[in-house]
């Protein structure tokens, strides 16, 4: 199938699922072709790996995009005759009711074949966006030599909508109040770290986390960025406020400018949210979160000094970790790889609270950046930050940069040069009293 998307000629899809591996290395071969007499380039954008084509039978989207080369013949399925049974199947989907009533609408056709002619694009469309990081992954291996991939279409099982990746990275990681550019380098490893090393998603539908909650089952376009994130996007024209549900079991934490950092009562709401304000976006009660100011790229951001949003729990518990590289290597063995692992807990009670880092494995040789803030939602007492020790030592806190509000409950200690996680140490155990 020859389709068309933004060059002025018709392009094809490549079957990544093809058994001989043939199709991977000619992929491999194309980009260090490119790489090596073009551009040499540090990374990979991946476009359109739904995979998404223009004016497919309907030809509706062809006009509006293809006006440019309007001499290419856009691509067109079987929808009528003894062929027709993958494209016009005798139902309709949301999206095809919404694009025209047939499965090809803005991708290729069903009825093609992929597996080297062993299966059926209608079987295996949903994994064309995997297909394609599987193979770019031997490409950043062998033709590039360090990690940096970035899909910007990946499709979501469950939600209505095809989310955009280039869109929403940057949401629940929008851990700063008032960033104009949001990012939390830190926080994305983790959660990329787990799903690589023991599978599952890093965003997800939110019923994933709340499967006894039938309230949850039908949202559609609100997700979840790990289990700590739940993000309510503004999908209509000049709204000035969403309307959300936030499971009645946790205790959630507004984390943009409608009362940053304070608790939001769970269950069906209406959030305030004009053009002028960062996406809706709260974050779990129970939850260690690392995080770094942003720069204009993650190479800046990681020389930034490190910082954790602990927000507890009604039994003011919470937890985390983090997974820390160098942010290039390419991953061929973990149990060689180099990186660092830490594990959080923190608790606070009447008399006290204990923040303790554990550091559950080092096996790299590049040095961290100190620990330097603690932001911390839902402090139900006045803390007393002179009475701060650092693994049974008494250690400053400035007190003039750190700060706490009995109203909003939010304690911030910051102090520079706070935590040095660069020493051999299993732990380093942070106490304070409470007034």
């Amino acid at each position: 199938m020859l389709g068309c998307v933004w060059p002025s000629k018709h392009v094809a899809f490549p079957d990544f699922w093809d058994p001989t591996g043939l199709t991977i290395k000619w992929w491999i071969s194309e980009f260090a072709r490119f790489r090596n007499t073009t551009i040499s380039m540090d990374g990979l954008w991946m476009d359109m790996d739904e995979p998404t084509n223009f004016g497919t039978t309907t030809h509706a989207t062809y006009k509006q995009y293809g006006q440019k080369w309007p001499t290419n013949e856009p691509l067109s399925c079987p929808i009528s005759g003894p062929d027709s049974g993958y494209d016009a199947p005798p139902y309709y989907t949301y999206s095809g009711y919404h694009n025209g009533g047939f499965l090809a609408s803005v991708t290729l056709c069903m009825c093609g074949v992929t597996v080297r002619s062993n299966q059926t694009f209608y079987d295996t469309k949903n994994l064309y966006g995997l297909s394609v990081m599987v193979a770019t992954a031997q490409v950043q291996k062998q033709a590039i030599g360090q990690l940096f991939l970035h899909p910007e279409y990946m499709e979501v099982i469950g939600l209505e909508t095809t989310m955009q990746i280039g869109m929403i990275s940057s949401i629940p990681l929008s851990l700063y109040k008032n960033s104009t550019y949001l990012e939390s380098h830190s926080s994305e490893q983790i959660l990329l770290f787990n799903a690589a090393l023991n599978g599952g998603t890093v965003f997800r539908p939110v019923f994933f986390e709340f499967p006894n909650d039938p309230l949850t089952y039908g949202l559609s376009f609100q997700f979840m960025w790990g289990p700590a994130l739940i993000v309510i996007p503004v999908i209509g024209p000049n709204a000035t406020s969403v309307a959300g549900y936030l499971p009645t079991n946790s205790t959630w934490y507004s984390m943009y400018d409608y009362f940053y950092g304070n608790q939001i009562a769970g269950g069906q709401n209406n959030f305030t949210a004009p053009s002028t304000y960062l996406i809706p976006t709260f974050v779990r009660g129970g939850y260690i979160l690392p995080r770094q100011k942003p720069s204009v790229t993650t190479t800046l951001s990681r020389l930034n000094e490190m910082q954790l949003l602990i927000t507890l729990d009604t039994n003011g518990l919470a937890k985390g970790e983090l997974y820390w590289d160098d942010g290039d290597s390419v991953i061929d063995d973990i149990n060689t790889y180099s990186y660092y692992y830490f594990v959080y807990n923190f608790v606070v009670q009447k008399q006290n609270a204990v923040l303790n880092i554990t550091l559950a494995k080092r096996t790299a040789i590049f040095d961290l950046t100190t620990l330097d803030n603690l932001e911390i939602f839902g402090y139900p007492y006045t803390p007393n930050l002179n009475s701060a020790k650092l693994n049974g030592n008494p250690v400053s806190i400035n007190t003039a940069t750190s700060s706490y509000s009995p109203f909003t409950k939010i304690l911030n200690i910051t102090t520079t040069n706070f935590i040095n996680l660069n020493i051999n140490r299993p732990s380093w155990i942070l106490t304070w009293d409470n007034q």
